[in-house]
């Protein structure tokens, strides 16, 4: 409809001049219909919408590694080491979920030849139904390097401590946001109706999951979408739960929206391909195409509204 067919990811100045060509032929006093220029507005406006969202998210991406990137170095340095009773975010290695642990115990050396050896001792913590964080009295004690082999795999929390054991607690704002927290077995809300089952990657917005509904023993699938990733939380979430109204018959119904205090699940059934959270996926590909349908379902559910 643009005039853009072949571009991919046309740059922010491409599309207004493309919008500007096709809305001198299509505009009504130039002999075109009301309707065609309404569907060129709406394809405008959705396309820009999502340009300037794409720009925010690298800028952020961008200021997020740098700030990553000099935690790494005043760790290594010994500018900074967690203490006992500290809240972290800590992981396995890299590519591995981000976790959130107490810190119990700091057994760590530092030599200015080599920086920081050791071991940091942790007791994980895991969500409430309130949405705090408190200690997971099964699980094991864990470890982790100060500096592991592939860098550093720790972070501090920002965190509030609410009652005994018990803390609010979100992620700092440089945490790598490539990696994911494990909310799709750590998550009280999820867990009240769901049970785990296993890991799928990652999504535009945070971790994929296939779960079995506790009452059917069916699976679906569960796409998070982290709340720090968003401009509008509370405004988000209530077009996420429009998403249930949608039907159409290309799409997978989204079955629930479910929410905790850091994200929002959104819960369709599973199939390979053809659910919500693909089709929010193409549009934000570099193969995909805006077309009047497009739009107009997108509008329909609140869609455009996620970018802006």
């Amino acid at each position: 409809m643009l005039g853009l067919k072949g571009q991919s990811s046309p740059e922010l100045r491409e599309l207004q001049q493309a919008f500007r060509r096709q809305a001198l032929e299509m505009h009504p006093d130039r002999g075109g219909s009301a309707e065609a220029f309404r569907q060129l507005l709406e394809a405008y406006t959705f396309l820009r919408r999502s340009l300037r969202r794409g720009l925010q998210e690298r800028k952020r991406l961008k200021e997020g590694r740098e700030k990553w990137k000099k935690w790494e170095e005043e760790v290594e340095g010994g500018q900074e080491l967690a203490q006992e009773g500290d809240i972290v975010y800590w992981r396995n290695a890299q590519g591995e979920p981000w976790q959130v642990a107490l810190v119990l115990a700091v057994q760590v050396v530092y030599e200015p030849s080599s920086g920081p050896h050791g071991w940091i001792y942790l007791q994980s913590l895991i969500q409430t139904s309130d949405g705090t964080f408190d200690a997971d009295e099964e699980a094991e004690m864990e470890q982790v390097e100060p500096v592991s082999l592939d860098g550093v795999n720790w972070a501090f929390a920002s965190s509030e401590e609410v009652g005994e054991h018990a803390w609010r607690v979100s992620p700092p704002e440089y945490l790598p946001v490539a990696n994911t927290l494990a909310v799709g077995v750590r998550s009280f809300v999820l867990q009240q109706y769901y049970t785990f089952e296993y890991d799928l990657g990652l999504w535009a917005f945070g971790a994929v999951q296939v779960i079995k509904d506790r009452r059917s023993g069916t699976l679906k699938t569960c796409k998070a979408v982290e709340k720090t990733r968003l401009m509008d939380v509370h405004g988000t979430g209530d077009r996420l739960r429009r998403l249930t109204e949608i039907q159409h018959p290309m799409l997978l119904p989204v079955t629930d929206i479910l929410e905790d205090s850091s994200h929002f699940f959104i819960i369709s059934p599973h199939a390979a391909g053809g659910d919500m959270g693909d089709w929010l996926d193409r549009l934000a590909s570099d193969e995909e195409v805006i077309e009047e349908e497009t739009c107009d379902l997108a509008e329909s559910g609140g869609l455009l509204l996620l970018w802006v």
